[in-house]
């Protein structure tokens, strides 16, 4: 069995993987730890500019996409990270009128946040995204999300394009 970096050491405005030993957090998920679980995390060079972008997570995907409650769990774990460490958040629903709303996972964790609506493929493509993206001021972004081949690559291509750093977490897509 191959072993996964499952937590994330905050040090010095870096955030660095290692494979975990057995009794090393007992609770990792405390507001205020500097060492928090989260898989799939990969290494974010500078916090403050970083972001985390939610893609299309919606309900309708939920019985026609195969591992989907896999991709959520990874999705709702790095959130939760996030929130921890104060980052913002980004969430796109893909025509939520037809597709549903994020799934319900997600949205406890994300509080009132709400998500910005898009009709095309990248997110970046939503001026509401576009304009929050721009708001933040962030340049580096860990995507994660549905539709892999189609909404989340046309994001990081995009995110790419503009100069963004962009990092896809494995376990949440």
């Amino acid at each position: 069995r191959r072993l996964e970096p499952e937590v994330a050491v905050v040090r010095g405005g870096a955030v660095d993987l290692r494979v975990p030993r057995a009794g090393d957090l007992a609770d990792p998920l405390q507001r205020g730890d500097r060492e928090i679980a989260v898989p799939g995390l990969g290494r974010l060079e500078d916090l403050e500019h970083s972001l985390r972008v939610v893609v299309d997570v919606q309900e309708r995907f939920r019985s026609l996409q195969e591992g989907f409650d896999r991709m959520v769990a990874g999705s709702v774990r790095l959130v939760r990270a996030f929130e921890i460490l104060g980052l913002p958040v980004l969430v796109t629903e893909q025509y939520p009128k037809g597709l549903g709303h994020t799934v319900r996972e997600l949205t406890e964790v994300l509080g009132g946040s709400s998500a910005c609506t898009k009709t095309c493929f990248s997110s970046c493509g939503s001026e509401e995204f576009s304009r929050r993206l721009r708001e933040l001021g962030r340049r580096q972004a860990l995507v994660c999300g549905i539709e892999t081949h189609v909404c989340v690559s046309q994001t990081v291509h995009d995110l790419l394009q503009s100069g963004f750093t962009v990092q896809v977490a494995v376990d949440a897509v």
